[in-house]
């Protein structure tokens, strides 16, 4: 006789599961990253064993959640590089304001409240980076002048259930871009070997201006 774990999973207690993530996500119990790794062993699993665990410490109903993180309201750069990362709160929205500098926002480990997260990105001659959990649904508002707004967020990569961030705000001679861990971690190993090329390129240049020394 097979045990009740041994059962195949239906889509419907699937679903149920991802409601329950998506709740407790909303509650603030998990982090945008967290809620995408569990919604992707849902998926994965076959069996309600391998079901049950993945909200196993999660409430069966909605109940009050203690504010342990700070709620994070403005992020601001002018002539210089902030960057917002780690375990931090956002209620509803979030602004980021770069003037002549660089503000990067990670919303990986975030948690939030709500199904919906809004970034006001407001940009001046500057740029703001938005970091999202892959699997995240992005979707892009705004004016731009001179500038550049632009999602590498794949939307088919988006999962059942997933949060959505809206970004809105003004862009003038500037840039405001959304990438996932995919993308990002794409262009950390482009700037990486940009620098190493750069690196390699003023070592020949010194090497040329000391044989050119030699021969005068």
């Amino acid at each position: 006789m097979l045990n009740d774990d041994d059962i195949l999973a239906s889509d419907a207690e699937r679903d149920q599961s991802i409601a329950r993530l998506r709740d407790a996500c909303g509650e603030g119990r998990l982090s945008l990253e967290e809620f995408s790794d569990r919604v992707n062993a849902v998926l994965a699993a076959r069996t309600r064993g391998q079901l049950a665990p993945i909200t196993a410490d999660l409430p069966s109903g909605t109940a009050p959640v203690a504010r342990a993180v700070d709620v994070k309201r403005v992020t601001f750069s002018l002539l210089s590089d902030v960057k917002r990362r780690g375990r931090w709160r956002i209620d509803g929205q979030t602004t980021a304001i770069s003037i002549l500098g660089n503000c990067t926002l990670d919303l990986r480990r975030a948690v939030i409240q709500g199904n919906e997260v809004v970034v006001n990105a407001h940009v001046v001659m500057g740029a703001v980076k938005i970091i999202v959990p892959r699997g995240t649904l992005v979707e892009m508002e705004g004016l731009t002048i001179m500038g550049n707004r632009d999602s590498k967020v794949d939307d088919d990569d988006a999962l059942p259930g997933a949060p959505v961030v809206r970004v809105r705000g003004f862009t003038l001679m500037g840039a405001v871009d959304v990438v996932d861990d995919d993308s990002h971690g794409l262009e950390k190993l482009v700037d990486r070997v940009d620098r190493v090329q750069q690196r390699l390129e003023g070592r020949r240049e010194r090497r040329m201006q000391r044989r050119e020394a030699r021969d005068w």
